[in-house]
């Protein structure tokens, strides 16, 4: 069941949404930001600072689960001998394949003599040597970008969430850097009421703040970078409990 927590940006999509921007197809996207969060990407800044935060978020939540997200081929060693085990993920799981080590050589265990799920469990007839990788498994898991929202739609929804709140974070202290906040016009010139971000319009609980971009390139790359160094500090209780929902038991 996908979790709505008190801190979630609005997520209305009823509203048309433009400026989409190509990009290789991932478990998020800045189109999926766009259109989930109503933020709008379409300038250069937000991009440059969305792109990094992207795979900042991500690479938290892995850092935090202790296995990667997206889909790939793993490979674990296992030295315990034990004929049931449990795979170091909570991602789907496919492809298993399970060889002993003698020698120097790994051969293939017979894939008649043992079966998996696709939450991971292992259970083998075969005996297993034990010893320092005594036994090589090989298997694919993650999720794609389509089974990442129809899988784990509160994991996505959760790290959505961490993005956008870091954007708004971004541009709030935008908003109110030297130069652009109330009282720090020069004399005689009149104070913008459009304050300055990477965002060109964020909206927030059905009200829309649209901002201007008046700092470089540079300075926004600068501003991605220090923001996803820190992309751990002072995430909301409810995202880390969804996030940690993931963890794998504690397996055999």
């Amino acid at each position: 069941m996908e979790v709505q927590p008190q801190y979630t940006l609005n997520s209305d999509t009823s509203r048309p949404r433009a400026g989409h921007v190509a990009y290789p197809m991932a478990l998020l996207t800045l189109n999926h930001i766009q259109d989930e969060r109503n933020i709008d990407l379409t300038t250069l800044e937000g991009q440059t600072v969305a792109t990094a935060l992207i795979p900042a978020v991500i690479g938290w939540a892995e850092r935090r689960l202790g296995y990667p997200l997206e889909q790939s081929e793993r490979t674990e060693y296992r030295g315990d001998g034990y004929t049931h085990f449990s795979l170091n993920t909570r991602a789907p799981v496919t492809n298993v394949v399970l060889a002993s080590k003698s020698g120097n050589t790994y051969s293939n265990v017979s894939a008649d003599a043992y079966d998996f799920s696709d939450t991971g469990e292992v259970e083998t007839t075969a005996w297993l040597p034990s010893g320092l990788k005594a036994v090589k498994v090989t298997y694919t898991s993650g999720w794609t970008a389509d089974t990442f929202k129809s899988l784990a739609p509160d994991l996505r929804s959760a790290l959505l969430d961490l993005i956008a709140l870091k954007l708004q974070a971004i541009n709030s202290f935008s908003a109110q850097a030297p130069g652009t906040a109330e009282g720090d016009e020069e004399e005689g010139e009149e104070s913008t009421s459009t304050p300055t971000g990477p965002i060109k319009k964020l909206s927030i609980d059905g009200y829309s703040v649209e901002y201007s971009s008046a700092e470089s390139d540079a300075y926004w790359k600068a501003k991605a970078i220090q923001m996803s160094a820190s992309v751990g500090d002072d995430v909301p209780a409810p995202i880390k409990e969804v996030v940690d929902a993931y963890r794998r038991p504690l397996a055999l």
